[in-house]
């Protein structure tokens, strides 16, 4: 019981985390101070989400898992 619940919770919350990250470097790939186009931008961008979404899931399962026990 517990522990089902507790990767359902987890995987949406992980799944949601990833997908906001993600949709806001792509919004944001052309605005700001580090603006980058074309494939180059692309590349740049697409790293730079899958760093902060792999190191945010691993903050975000601390935390729940803290506060879920």
């Amino acid at each position: 019981g517990h522990d089902l619940r507790m990767g359902i919770v987890k995987s949406a919350c992980f799944g949601a985390l990833s997908a906001w990250i993600c949709l806001g470097h792509g919004f944001l790939i052309h605005r700001g101070p580090l603006a980058y186009s074309g494939p180059e931008g692309v590349s740049q961008t697409t790293t730079s989400a899958v760093v902060t979404s792999s190191l945010a899931v691993l903050l975000a399962d601390y935390i729940l898992s803290s506060l879920m026990l």
